[in-house]
C-alpha cells in the first residue's frame, strides 16, 4: 500500500484548499522572500509529506519486509499497516516445526502500549502474502514532486490567481500581505530619478532615494517596487523580468 500522495489519482483530484494556502502563507514567512512556482510546489510537497510522517510516527530507517532480519531500535515502516512506523525493541526465535529456524521482530507503534510480533529472515515464501519484490518506498518529497510537478504547477498556479490573494511579478510570487507599499509619493520619486537620469533604473537604485521601512528584507522590497512600477502606467520595463530596468513611456522615442 502506497500513500496517496504517491499516486497520479491522489494530484488529480487534489484542489488546493485553504490550508495549502495557510502553508504557503508560513513558507514565505519563513523564507521572507519572494518565490517562484516551483519553490513553492516543492516547499509545500515537502511539508505535506513531513505531516504525513509525523501522523504516522515519524521517519523510518527501512520499509518491513519479513525475508529481512533487524536490529532492536531500528524503525520499520509498515505498509500493509497504512505505513505507520514501528521500533524494533526485541528479536526472538521463531518455533513453527513446518518451517527451518526463523526471528520473530517485537515491536512497539507510536500511541500504542501493546508490542505486536512479526516475522524476521523468514524465507518460505509460499507461507507469505507478500512479495519481497513489492516493498514500498520510503516516502519521499522530492519522488512525490519530480514525479506529478506538473499536475502541482498547474494547479497552484490556477489558485494562486484565482485567490486573489497574491501578487505576482515575472516567475516570482509574494502574498499581498507581505508586499511593502510603494505609494504615490516613493513612484513619483522614481519618476523623477528616471527623468533626470534619462536612462532605464534598476529597481535597487530607485530604492535609494525612497522612503521605505529599514526593517523589511531587501528582495521584498525590490519586489515590492517591481509590483508596483509594474502596475502604474507611466512606467515601463525595458530590461527583464529577472533584471528590470525601470523607464517612462513618455520618454520613449
Amino acid at each position: 500500500m502506497a500513500y496517496d500522495i504517491q499516486s497520479e489519482t491522489f494530484w488529480r483530484e487534489w484542489q488546493v484548499s485553504d490550508e495549502d494556502l495557510d502553508r504557503l502563507l508560513e513558507i514565505f514567512l519563513e523564507r521572507n522572500a519572494p518565490l517562484t512556482l516551483e519553490q513553492m510546489a516543492r516547499a509545500l510537497v515537502d511539508r505535506m509529506v513531513r505531516e504525513i510522517k509525523e501522523k504516522s510516527g515519524g521517519e523510518a530507517d527501512a520499509v518491513y519486509d519479513p525475508t529481512e532480519l533487524y536490529e532492536v531500535g531500528t524503525r520499520l515502516r509498515f505498509p500493509r499497516l497504512g505505513n505507520v512506523v514501528g521500533t524494533v525493541v526485541g528479536v526472538r526465535e521463531g518455533h513453527n516445526p513446518r518451517y527451518e529456524r526463523f526471528s520473530v521482530l517485537q515491536v512497539r507503534f507510536h500511541n500504542q502500549p501493546d508490542v505486536r510480533e512479526f516475522v524476521a529472515d523468514f524465507h518460505h515464501r509460499h507461507a507469505l502474502n507478500f512479495e519481497p519484490g513489492a516493498v514500498t518506498e520510503e516516502l519521499s518529497a522530492d519522488r512525490v514532486y519530480v514525479q506529478f510537478q506538473d499536475i502541482i504547477h498547474e494547479k497552484l498556479e490556477a489558485a494562486l490567481e484565482a485567490s486573489g490573494d497574491f501578487a505576482r511579478f515575472g516567475e516570482l510570487w509574494l502574498p499581498k500581505g507581505l508586499l511593502v507599499e510603494i505609494n504615490l509619493g516613493n513612484r513619483n520619486i522614481a519618476e523623477a530619478m528616471v527623468d533626470v537620469m534619462g536612462k532605464p533604473l534598476p529597481p535597487e537604485e530607485l530604492l535609494t532615494e525612497m522612503e521605505v521601512p529599514k526593517d523589511v528584507a531587501k528582495p521584498i522590497l525590490v519586489f515590492s517596487v517591481n509590483y508596483a512600477l509594474d502596475n502604474d502606467e507611466r512606467f515601463l520595463n525595458k530590461g527583464t523580468d529577472r533584471k528590470p530596468l525601470w523607464y517612462l513611456h513618455r520618454l520613449e522615442a
